[in-house]
């Protein structure tokens, strides 16, 4: 099985100096409470940052509606803190893998500095990150990697 949907926050800083190609950096970190595992060795916490850098295109807006797409590469950073039950031990590991994803996304202007996005995204993570319970596969993450986003944008001048 997989981690399974988790929330996270994501901050993004964008650049359309070359209009309408722009460039995109982006922090997503885990919600408190996002990934819970458990199993008959234990429990765990897992928990996935990533740093985003990609390349967007936007598209001519028809009225107040501008798609967009892109495309780029993210670290992920899998860290998981385990509890384990009698007769097991406790442990704490943290890895990484390289995520190529593409994205497809609408805006919504709200003002002529406010835009309303929505996006969906998929990617693969290499390697693929897994969580073992005492040598047992509990969970994986990435392979493939979907996410779907809701957010308000807003333009600094």
């Amino acid at each position: 099985g997989g981690i399974g949907p988790t929330g996270e926050l994501g901050l993004e800083a964008a650049w359309q100096g070359l209009a309408p190609v722009g460039l995109r950096l982006g922090l997503h970190l885990p919600l408190v409470g996002s990934g819970a595992l458990r199993g008959p060795e234990g429990s765990a916490q897992a928990r996935v940052t990533r740093v985003a850098l990609g390349a967007d295109w936007r598209f001519a807006s028809a009225g107040s509606v501008r798609p967009a797409a892109g495309a780029g590469i993210a670290v992920a950073v899998l860290s998981v803190a385990g509890a384990a039950h009698a007769g097991y031990a406790d442990a704490e590991d943290t890895v990484f893998a390289a995520v190529p994803f593409a994205r497809a996304g609408m805006g919504w202007s709200l003002s002529s500095r406010v835009e309303l996005r929505s996006e969906l995204l998929a990617g693969i993570a290499a390697p693929r990150l897994a969580v073992d319970f005492a040598g047992r596969r509990v969970a994986t993450w990435g392979a493939p990697l979907l996410a779907g986003t809701l957010g308000v944008e807003l333009t600094i001048p």
